[in-house]
């Protein structure tokens, strides 16, 4: 589904970069594509991440833990490491989006 809807976007986005009359055109083009897909990516996406949660929780604390011990002291404050957890969940986040996807793409 999702390498269907890629393909689809990827000829409409050539369309819309060699294939218009004009400035106007582009962007009415471009405004019709973006609410017709408006929304599809996360939906399938957090259907992704609910079908896996418990695995996915148990590797995101992993993850978590693992890496506010290594970078931060055993003395930092608990707000040192409340912004080092924040940034690996950033990391984690990614990293997820990558593997339930990049992969299923490929």
């Amino acid at each position: 589904m999702c390498q269907q809807m890629l393909e689809v976007t990827l000829v409409y986005l050539r369309i819309y970069l060699y294939g218009v009359k004009n400035a106007q055109a582009f962007v009415d083009n471009l405004r019709q594509a973006a609410n017709r897909f408006y929304g599809t990516l996360i939906r399938h996406y957090l259907k992704r991440i609910t079908e896996n949660l418990n695995e996915i929780g148990t590797t995101v604390y992993k993850a978590i833990t693992g890496f506010v011990q290594d970078v931060c002291p055993a003395q930092a404050d608990g707000q040192v490491k409340r912004v080092a957890a924040r940034f690996r969940i950033g990391g984690c986040s990614r990293r997820i989006s990558w593997r339930n996807w990049y992969l299923t793409l490929a």
